[in-house]
């Protein structure tokens, strides 16, 4: 039976998941869910996650949600499927998983402020104190995770699970400058990154992976 997999469009998390199930070649149901509609509130979507947020997924009736969790499920119930999302050695697994951490924890919130800001505020209301100082974390941390790159991509010269966790958090920053040119954070970005950047958007199934949106937005 198929994977299902839920989907929220513009999601930093749901599109790391959407990453993996192509890089792996994972057979899957795509069901792209709306906020606006509020379908991540139906008594349907709410008993396969009762947090009513995506990603979810569904598998031989086994519901699972939280993305982290998710990218774990889909490694060890496709583990003769390669490649692996995971690095091969311990330790590189281990900083693998400690890189997505820091993501999570310290990259991901001031890049929420700065959206809530520049893409969701309305006009007018911006508040520019909050803008800077949430882009002076974010510069900071683009240049503390950037010395993890190893290769093309983090751990060498084929993606994993920090690549395609990272790179969602990478392109919101670029649909900021789309509202408000002034803040290009991805000009600023170490070359290494830049590069990398580059080297995930040619992932043959990446354009794919899009937000549903962002397309019709462009």
């Amino acid at each position: 039976m198929a994977l299902s997999f839920y989907y929220l469009s513009g999601s930093p998390f749901a599109w790391r998941v959407w990453l993996a199930l192509e890089y792996k070649n994972i057979p899957y149901e795509l069901h792209v869910l709306s906020r606006d509609k509020g379908e991540l509130q139906t008594p349907e979507y709410r008993a396969i996650n009762p947090r009513g947020r995506a990603p979810a997924i569904v598998h031989d009736g086994f519901a699972l949600y939280e993305s982290m969790a998710i990218l774990e499920y889909l490694e060890e119930t496709f583990q003769d499927q390669t490649p692996s999302i995971w690095p091969c050695e311990p330790k590189d697994r281990a900083i693998a998983r400690r890189t997505i951490y820091e993501m999570d924890a310290y990259l991901f919130p001031p890049v929420r402020r700065m959206v809530e800001e520049l893409l969701i505020k309305p006009e007018g209301l911006l508040d520019a104190s909050v803008v800077e100082t949430a882009s002076n974390v974010v510069t900071s941390n683009l240049e503390m995770l950037a010395t993890g790159i190893k290769g093309k991509f983090f751990h060498g010269n084929a993606p994993c699970a920090v690549d395609f966790c990272f790179y969602p958090l990478i392109a919101m920053l670029g649909r900021l400058k789309l509202k408000n040119s002034n803040y290009d954070l991805l000009a600023t970005m170490p070359e290494n990154l830049k590069t990398w950047k580059t080297e995930v958007e040619n992932l043959p199934y990446f354009s794919k992976t899009l937000p549903p949106h962002w397309k019709t937005a462009a």
